[in-house]
C-alpha cells in the first residue's frame, strides 16, 4: 500500500488544475468513489492504455473507453511458407 500523502502546495496545485478543466465537487467526488476508475486513469497516465477518444466517457453508459492496439498481423505470403494450401485472409 502506498504511503501518498499530499502536502499542501500539492494539494493547491491539483485543486488549481481541477478548476481549470472546469470540474466540480461532484466531479472530484465521482472520480474517487467509482471503483477502478483511477486505476485505469493511472494506466493512461503511464502510457500502458491508450484513450481512443478524446472524449473517453462515453455518453450513453459513462463508460471508460480505451484503444488497445492490434498485434502485428503475418502477411499471406509467411502463412502460406508454414500453410501452404492457404490461399486468402480475411481481416475483420
Amino acid at each position: 500500500m502506498s504511503d501518498l500523502k499530499l502536502d499542501v502546495d500539492q494539494a493547491g496545485e491539483f485543486k488549481a488544475a481541477l478548476r481549470r478543466e472546469g470540474w466540480s465537487n461532484e466531479d472530484l467526488k465521482a472520480l474517487c468513489e467509482r471503483k477502478g476508475l483511477l486505476a485505469q486513469v493511472r494506466r493512461i497516465l503511464h502510457g500502458y492504455a491508450n484513450v481512443g477518444n478524446p472524449d473517453f466517457f462515453t455518453e450513453k453508459t459513462d463508460d471508460l473507453e480505451v484503444c488497445i492496439p492490434a498485434l502485428p498481423r503475418p502477411s499471406l505470403k509467411e502463412i502460406q511458407k508454414k500453410f501452404p494450401w492457404i490461399t486468402g485472409v480475411e481481416f475483420d
